[in-house]
């Protein structure tokens, strides 16, 4: 890629990351008349949680049903996005990308580290795009961001690559368009919610924010998955997934494990999962998860 090249497709990432994200509106000031309400809307969800986990999901689960096929390593690219001072981010072992097409690191930071044809970076001047959100969008739309590419796996920027993906994905279901972790030690996304409330990693205000959402979509019977490690094929149903997913985010900008089930729900994405038995998406034979500077 030339010099030149290389400038414009900049460009062209920055100014279609500012015209997805600029819908996002952010938080209201907080009142206590939606602290009240919150907190009568946590007694009313605790009271449903058992009779929502009652009722099966929705979702085209296909795991073990049907012929799978080998994934093309040559067409696949993995991708991360590393905004902000919040991750620390560890280069890939050079023995991890040997195999794939390319290794793409989406950021606003001058990271020295030497790249050639397996691993590009990709600078990015968000001025006054939010970090986090630039992160969701791209994490949620590699059909939009990434080129032409067979498959893709996204990673969060604290997850080290330690050895080839083939390690951990030998195939997926040839009728799926991705391979989803479950999350290690919640089984659904209302008590994932209520967790992060409980933990402080959502605001009352947030909460409250959440209520259409919670109770329009029977959240607890929302399996939860873990999105720091997704296989996604670049194909029509990923990509439908892929943007309902980021409709849903920028109504609700807060965690966006709460909103993927849902997406695949709408979008009537065929996928695959993977449980917590033979490790998981923090740690496992492709991967690691690293802890946060903060």
């Amino acid at each position: 890629m030339s010099q030149t090249n290389g400038i414009r497709e900049m460009i062209t990432i920055e100014t279609q990351l500012s015209e997805m994200v600029s819908d996002i509106s952010e938080n209201q000031k907080m009142s206590l008349s939606t602290v009240v309400i919150s907190l009568l809307s946590v007694i009313f969800l605790l009271k449903t949680i058992f009779k929502s986990k009652k009722r099966a999901p929705t979702a085209r689960n296909i795991q073990n049903q049907g012929k799978s096929e080998e994934i093309d390593w040559s067409d696949t690219i993995i991708y991360t996005a590393l905004f902000g001072d919040y991750d620390n981010f560890v280069p890939p072992a050079k023995n991890s990308l040997k195999d794939i097409k390319r290794f793409i690191i989406f950021t606003d930071q001058d990271l020295k580290i030497h790249c050639d044809d397996k691993l590009q970076i990709v600078k990015l001047d968000l001025n006054d795009i939010n970090g986090k959100h630039a992160n969701r969008c791209i994490k949620m739309n590699p059909h939009v961001f990434l080129g032409p590419h067979t498959f893709s796996i996204y990673i969060d920027a604290n997850v080290w690559l330690h050895s080839p993906p083939s390690a951990l994905f030998h195939e997926i279901p040839e009728n799926a368009s991705a391979i989803f972790f479950a999350h290690p030690d919640r089984g659904d996304v209302l008590s994932e919610i209520l967790y992060c409330l409980y933990r402080r990693r959502i605001s009352f205000l947030e909460f409250h924010s959440l209520q259409k959402f919670i109770k329009t979509n029977d959240v607890g019977s929302h399996p939860l998955f873990e999105a720091n490690i997704i296989l996604r094929r670049n194909s029509p149903a990923a990509q439908r997934q892929g943007s309902l997913w980021w409709q849903l985010y920028q109504e609700y900008p807060y965690r966006d494990q709460f909103l993927l089930f849902q997406s695949i729900v709408k979008s009537g994405l065929r996928f695959g999962t993977r449980d917590t038995q033979n490790g998981n998406s923090r740690i496992n034979r492709f991967a690691v998860k690293t802890g946060h500077k903060r």
